[in-house]
Order: C-alpha cells, then sequence, then structure tokens
C-alpha cells in the first residue's frame, strides 16, 4: 500500500506540473502568435496605399470591341487614345499616325503584352496599390506598365518607373489606370523623348518606326534579339490599327485606308497613304494669288530667296500634259486655279523639285505659302517607292501643320487632304514659284 500510496503521490505531482507546464508554455505560445499577428499587422499597414485614389476609369471597351483587336481591351484604349485624343487624353500637339502606333506597339507587345496592369516578371493583372508599385520598382530594374517603365530617382538610374507612381498620386488615380500611362507617355514623347517623335513621324515604315521606338525609347537589352521580333510585331498590328475607330464610334478619320500601293504611270500613289488623316473633299483653303500679291511674297522672302534668284524664269507650262485623275494632274490644275506658275513636263512625282530647280523654280525644305508644291521622295508616306509623289499646300496652321490637297488615279478626279505635323514635313521639298 505504502508503494501505491507513492506512486499515487507521484503520478498526481506529475499532474500538476504538467498542468503547470501547459499555463507557461501556452502563455509563451500566446505571446509569440501575438508577436507574430503584430508583426503581419504593421506589414499590412506599410502595403496599405496611402493616397486616396479612384479605380473610376472612363477608359473602358466593350467585349464585343475588344474582339475588334485580339480580345485586348487595352490595346484598342490606347490605340484610341494616341491616334485621336480620346478618353481625355491631351496629345500636346503631337500626331500619332498608324504607322508610329504600329510601331509603338509592336515594341509594347513585347515589353507588356499592351496591358497596363503589368508588373515586370510577375503574371497576370496585379492591381498593387501605388505603394506596392513603387516599392516594386525601387527593388531593382522591375519595370512598370504597358511601357515597362523602370528605374527609380533613388536608384540614381533615373526615375520613370517611379515617376508614373508619382504622377498617379498627383491624379488620386491608380498606377494601372489607362488614362495615366498614356499620358505620362505623351508627355515624355512631348518633352524628354520629344526627339524620338521627330524620328518617329518620318517614318516611311511601321517597322522602321518600330526600330526607332526601340532604339531611343524603350532601349531594351539585346537590340539584335529584340529588333526583328517588335518589327514582326508592328507589321501584324497595323492592319488592326488602321481599322480603329474612335470611341464615340464615328469612322475612323483615315477613311481612304491603301491596301497597297498602286502607283499611276505619271509614278503617283493611287490611294491615299494610310498613315496620316484623309477625308475625301473639294478643297479651296487657298485663295488664287494676284500678281501683285506674289510681288509681295518675293518682298517678304527676299532674305531667303537663293543668289540670283529670277522672277521671270521660264514655267515650262504648255498645258496639262498629266493624265487624268494623277496626283500630277491634280497639282497642275490646282496650281492654275491659284494664279501660280507650274511645269508641264516635271516627270514623276518625287522629280519635281529637281526639274523645276532646272526651269528656275525656288525649291527649299520651308512651307511658306499656300499654293505650294509638295515633293514627296519615293516611299515617303507610302508613295511609291519608285516614282514618289506631289501635293499642294492649302493652308498653312498655326502650329506650324499643314493641310493638303492631293489625287490619285482611283479617286476618279475627286482630291483628298491630309494633314501633316511641322515635324512630319521634314523629308518634303516646296516649290513656290
Amino acid at each position: 500500500m505504502g508503494r501505491h500510496k507513492m506512486l499515487i503521490a507521484m503520478l498526481g505531482l506529475g499532474v500538476v506540473m504538467m498542468m503547470m507546464f501547459n499555463i507557461v508554455t501556452s502563455g509563451v505560445t500566446s505571446t509569440i502568435i501575438s508577436a507574430v499577428q503584430q508583426q503581419y499587422a504593421a506589414s499590412d499597414d506599410d502595403c496599405k496605399d496611402t493616397h486616396a485614389v479612384s479605380d473610376t476609369s472612363n477608359a473602358t471597351v466593350s467585349a464585343s470591341e475588344a474582339a475588334q483587336f485580339n480580345n485586348n481591351a487595352d490595346a484598342l484604349i490606347a490605340a484610341r487614345a494616341l491616334l485621336y485624343g480620346d478618353y481625355g487624353t491631351d496629345l500636346k500637339g503631337l500626331t500619332f499616325t498608324p504607322i508610329m502606333v504600329a510601331g509603338i506597339f509592336g515594341n509594347w507587345q513585347r515589353e507588356s503584352g499592351i496591358t497596363f496592369d503589368s508588373m515586370e516578371n510577375m503574371t497576370g493583372k496585379t492591381h498593387a496599390s501605388n505603394d506596392q508599385a513603387r516599392a516594386y520598382a525601387e527593388s531593382g530594374a522591375h519595370g512598370l506598365g504597358i511601357v515597362q517603365w523602370t528605374w527609380c530617382a533613388s536608384s540614381g538610374n533615373g526615375n520613370r518607373a517611379c515617376g508614373l507612381v508619382d504622377r498617379a498620386d498627383s491624379l488620386h488615380k491608380s498606377w494601372y489606370q489607362p488614362e495615366v500611362q498614356i499620358q505620362y507617355m505623351v508627355d515624355e514623347m512631348s518633352t524628354s523623348y520629344r526627339g524620338v517623335y521627330d524620328a518617329m513621324a518620318k517614318a516611311s515604315s511601321e517597322t522602321e518606326a518600330a526600330s526607332i521606338f526601340m532604339r531611343k525609347y524603350e532601349v531594351p537589352a539585346n537590340f539584335s534579339h529584340e529588333e526583328p521580333l517588335r518589327e514582326k510585331y508592328a507589321t501584324q498590328l497595323l492592319p488592326l490599327i488602321k481599322k480603329v475607330t474612335k470611341a464615340d464610334g464615328t469612322a475612323a478619320p483615315a477613311a481612304i485606308t491603301a491596301t497597297d500601293t498602286t502607283t499611276d504611270s505619271n509614278g503617283c500613289t493611287t490611294q491615299a497613304a494610310s498613315d496620316t488623316t484623309t477625308t475625301t473633299v473639294q478643297p479651296g483653303s487657298a485663295s488664287p494669288v494676284s500678281a501683285a500679291q506674289l510681288q509681295e511674297w518675293m518682298k517678304q522672302d527676299k532674305a531667303s530667296l537663293p543668289a540670283g534668284f529670277n522672277p521671270n524664269h521660264a514655267t515650262g507650262d504648255s498645258g496639262n500634259a498629266y493624265s487624268f485623275s494623277q496626283c500630277t494632274w491634280w497639282v497642275y490644275i490646282r496650281r492654275h486655279q491659284l494664279g501660280l506658275p507650274v511645269g508641264s513636263y516635271l516627270g514623276n512625282g518625287g522629280q519635281w523639285a529637281d526639274s523645276a530647280k532646272k526651269l528656275g523654280y525656288w525649291v527649299d525644305k520651308t512651307a511658306r505659302h499656300p499654293g505650294d508644291i509638295i515633293v514627296f521622295a519615293p516611299g515617303l508616306y507610302q508613295s511609291s517607292k519608285v516614282y514618289g509623289h506631289v501635293a499642294i499646300v492649302e493652308k498653312i496652321n498655326a502650329d506650324g501643320s499643314i493641310t493638303t490637297s492631293e489625287c490619285g488615279s482611283r479617286y476618279n478626279g475627286k482630291p483628298f487632304t491630309r494633314t501633316f505635323t511641322k515635324a512630319q514635313q521634314q523629308p518634303f521639298q516646296f516649290i513656290h514659284y
């Protein structure tokens, strides 16, 4: 019995000690759990965006609309914003042609799949907060958004990624909203990257535009590997971009869209170049020029006229020798309507500048007066790669852009008009008088 009592006593003591141990360890465990909970609570606070933002965006498209652009709603939104300034986009006076947009999109297809809510090395749409996006960009060369902007000022390598987030904060919007990113990109192209825009505006093809945008704006690590891929995507996407309509459903301003580069016998493009705004019109912006007005122009231009310029040079005019509806035919007619001299045998469109110089016409690189003849070098803005093109300056606008009148054989004598920005005019030659 004594031995049994001892065993019972020992068992009882064990139970008491175990109860005490559980109480102690329970307290320790509770303390640890509490600390972990506090740690995660602090982490949650750190990830919480301290800026009140609105996720409401006016840049939306329906599923049926997105289906017209490979079911990529973001791509359609970006195209509308760049082509037409839709969704409140301020284009800063820039004109993004379909060729330029295709070059841009060829790059964005490689960078982000043309999606706004893209974070480098993360799969799918993240919807990260502004603070989370900034922290991710600061942690290394991690790209954000449709462009995959990288770097923050803290890295000493620029501030494009954090600059995007800062812009979103200032607008009380999320970094991944379309209107934030497109406006940020346009602002870059109109200021610190204006040289990229100017170079792209002179591109004669979507592949050339893609190469320029890659080398001067995106600057990926491996040019030789990336360039053919981005050019390929630009070519694939150009037909879709040409069909994009405004957000309000109205037709694209490129009402006359080239499907090939057929030319007529005088070397004019027989279809409107599809990389600029085209509208079928009866032009009338320019007014007929009297002899007195022409003399006044010559006085104004005196400082710019070439040495030895003879205002009474031979015109080479013996009647309209150009075939009906061709670009040369229309330019001859329009110059006569305006009372300005023009030759009858100046050759193919792209030869007009040289032919006019030989007759004594003043030719240079600046649009100076309504009625000037624009000479397109072969291949420029989708003109014939062999023959070139000619057009008339109907109006010189306040921002330096010009409005044209042009024709081609497929238009059956009905001229159309386009607008070229000042930057887009750089490759042109102009025949004055």
